[in-house]
């Protein structure tokens, strides 16, 4: 079976769980119609096949397309540093990252990371 994949939010309530409750007491908390403690909201958006999933087989985290667009300009910017790489590789890379950075200033969205 595969790993599900989880927010960052509810993959660290999963694991705040999992070091106060057991894996029965946690279904038992999804399942009651009592929503305590507070936190098991987050994991309550879960369907019930995802969080046995998730507590069976383990998860992965979901990144946002922030963090996403983060991952791919810093794997670019590894390129263009990399020594090894060909120089036509590493200016193709080049040219990639700054069309990233290009493209972000034109729709007006600033990235931690990538042009903020």
């Amino acid at each position: 079976m595969e790993k599900v994949n989880l927010s960052q939010k509810q993959a660290d309530m999963l694991e705040v769980a999992r070091n106060w409750y057991s894996t029965e007491k946690i279904m038992e908390l999804y399942i009651s119609p009592q929503i305590r403690p507070a936190g098991m909201r987050l994991l309550k958006e879960l369907d019930i096949g995802t969080l046995v999933s998730a507590l069976i087989h383990g998860y992965e985290i979901q990144l946002t397309a922030e963090e996403k667009a983060v991952k791919y300009y810093e794997d670019l910017t590894k390129k263009v540093e990399d020594e090894s790489l060909p120089h036509h590789e590493k200016e193709w890379a080049m040219m990639q990252s700054i069309a990233v950075r290009e493209v972000l200033d034109l729709l007006g969205i600033k990235i931690q990371g990538i042009n903020e």
